[in-house]
């Protein structure tokens, strides 16, 4: 990743900031990193490929949850009707 002086691009240096349109820019601020500029379509991609490993990771989660739960089947079925008649009691 390309860095660029937060103090050039400030100082009408835009030059710079149409290379973050191939690739994302590191603005720098003295010598700590400050802003990252990206296309958008850049931006896209990147927050897509995230959703998609939440989702992955969300999906093996409740795989493995499934697996070892004591709330499958017929025992599911049962806690459900308790929860439900504590509901009309309380009603």
């Amino acid at each position: 990743m390309q860095q660029i002086s937060l103090k050039d691009v400030l100082n009408g240096h835009d030059e710079s900031l149409r290379q973050a349109i191939a690739e994302p820019i590191l603005l720098m601020d003295d010598a700590h990193p400050n802003l990252v500029v990206m296309s958008a379509e850049h931006y896209w991609q990147l927050t897509n490929r995230l959703a998609a490993l939440e989702d992955e990771v969300f999906g093996q989660l409740a795989q493995a949850n499934l697996k070892t739960s004591k709330m499958v089947g017929e025992n599911f079925v049962k806690e459900l009707q308790q929860l439900a008649a504590q509901d009309g009691e309380l009603a």
